[in-house]
């Protein structure tokens, strides 16, 4: 069932009048620059910039023609690549563009061109008819209890489904392009909204800059391509045959170690990990910050047919109630067969969604959060479940769940992420890329490992030594100890280390050695 298919009614309701000028926009400056020649007349040479910050308007004023132009933006998608968009609402107290000049810059004003550039304006709304779902009716399993010696809440498994739908009619904003047109403006002001979408490439960071009247905005918008954000472990399974562990390239140094030999073979990136429905799964400790908090797991899987069991991706652990969540394909739990997505709420509850999955590459994407799981297949929501219980994000296992019967799966897996945030819907549709994935470049802020050896004046191993990480000014940065080689490592994150002293447990110790060096760095 595909919800949300309207049918068109009407389309109407107001337009707003342009007063043409041309399109001001040269065919070289449309991706990139936008600005209009175009001198006011009488306008002073004193333009004032006022920012409320209650209500985040800024109010553009000359100080002889009074009130020009407010500004408030009123939603923009910070980080995003390919679906990068802006909405503003304007006033115009004057006939004016809704702009002067449209810039894209990089950290310290250089520009930096986007793709794909669009500005479309309001020009009216129309209202459109689409079905929703109006009853439900539940259909019940007969009880499954877990094998293993604990409470099993899970005594009765139903799935409710749609019943009955009605029809609700709607309305929608209608944009069309906006080319530079001279827009009506008064002393009462008239208002407009307008949106710019655009491209980004990965590793960007643009800033937003409009000018109006000639002054350049304050405290504008930025689009930062970076999924590094939240990001706490990322696998791209680009493996070969032989490899004991899959590479994780965040902290790099919670690898995942294979069990029972998975292949690693074409997927949808590069190599993804086949698993054979047995007894081939990845399983590696977390170090991934995500205990008990807004979580979002991401991955791509190729579905071999419509009838198969079993769990892709489980993340926290096997310690109820402070267990995880599973995501794996069956009916409507991981135990019987079939096609859907289905969530495991380890030792709690299902989350079977009723969304079938396909067959072949599809990605998958789950948000978590306090209040909702939502379930994401191909870019697109299939499904909104009440939250049953935050994973405790101790673990995380790839071709099994952590539950008595491990529920194996008999697939490929590939490019999978985990972040300690929710990615909002743009972002998951920028994983998704139409289907084509995400080429990313990984440049992660590398996580740092300083390392040395600890000895003595003599130059023997002192092992099990208190090895203390101090700043330029002699404060404290961390600590840690020696092994029985004699050998430290600490590993930073977004911290510049290039100035340290390294003391050694007592005055009769020294450090030697001691190099910072990225970890990881794309």
């Amino acid at each position: 069932m595909i919800y949300g298919m309207g049918i068109l009614v009407v389309i109407v309701l107001a337009f707003v009048g342009f007063v043409m000028a041309g399109d001001i926009f040269s065919s070289e400056e449309k991706n990139t620059t936008t600005h209009s020649d175009t001198a006011k007349s009488g306008m002073s040479n004193f333009i004032k910039e006022d920012i409320n910050p209650t209500y985040g308007v800024i109010t553009i004023t000359s100080s002889k023609d009074g009130k020009l132009a407010e500004y408030s933006m009123t939603s923009n998608t910070e980080l995003c690549i390919k679906n990068c968009r802006q909405h503003i609402k304007t006033t115009l107290y004057t006939n004016s563009t809704l702009f002067d000049r449209l810039d894209y810059t990089y950290l310290k004003g250089v520009n930096n061109p986007i793709k794909n550039q669009k500005i479309s304006i309001v020009t009216g709304t129309e209202e459109y008819i689409i079905e929703v779902p109006d009853t439900f009716k539940a259909i019940c399993d007969n009880p499954i209890v877990d094998s293993k010696n604990i409470s099993d809440n899970r005594t009765k498994t139903c799935e409710y489904v749609i019943d009955t739908y009605k029809k609700v009619v709607q309305t929608r904003k209608v944009y069309s392009p906006y080319n530079g047109e001279i827009l009506f403006g008064n002393s009462s002001g008239i208002n407009y909204e307008y949106e710019i979408t655009g491209e980004i490439t990965p590793g960007q960071v643009i800033d937003i800059v409009q000018t109006s009247n000639g002054k350049p905005l304050s405290e504008w918008a930025t689009w930062n391509s970076s999924f590094n954000v939240g990001l706490s472990a990322y696998f791209t399974f680009d493996g070969t045959t032989g490899d004991t562990s899959a590479k994780e390239y965040v902290y790099g140094t919670t690898n995942g170690t294979l069990y029972s030999s998975p292949s690693f073979v074409t997927g949808k990136l590069g190599n993804g990990i086949l698993f054979n429905g047995a007894t081939q799964y990845m399983n590696a400790t977390s170090r991934y910050t995500l205990t008990n908090q807004s979580a979002t797991v991401a991955f791509w899987v190729n579905i071999s047919g419509t009838s198969l069991k079993g769990c892709f991706v489980d993340i926290g652990g096997n310690n109820p109630p402070n267990a995880g969540q599973g995501i794996g394909v069956g009916s409507t739990t991981l135990d019987n067969t079939g096609n859907n997505l289905i969530g495991s709420i380890n030792y709690i509850a299902w989350d079977a969604t009723g969304a079938a999955i396909g067959t072949g590459w599809h990605h998958i994407a789950v948000t978590m959060n306090a209040t909702n799981n939502t379930y994401y297949i191909d870019g697109a929501v299939v499904a909104i479940r009440k939250q049953q219980a935050l994973p405790y994000i101790s673990q995380l296992m790839v071709g099994m769940n952590y539950e008595t019967t491990g529920r194996p799966f008999a697939g490929i897996v590939d490019e999978l992420g985990l972040w300690n945030r929710t990615l909002a819907t743009n972002e998951i549709n920028d994983l998704y890329n139409g289907g084509t994935g995400m080429t990313y470049v990984w440049n992660f802020n590398p996580w740092l490992n300083i390392t040395g050896k600890v000895v003595d004046v003599y130059g023997s191993i002192i092992s099990n030594a208190e090895v203390l990480i101090l700043d330029s000014n002699g404060n404290l940065v961390a600590n840690t100890t020696s092994n029985s080689t004699g050998d430290w490592i600490y590993t930073f994150q977004n911290q510049s280390i290039t100035n340290y002293t390294i003391v050694g447990y007592n005055t009769n110790n020294i450090s030697q050695g001691g190099n910072a060096y990225p970890y990881f760095n794309a």
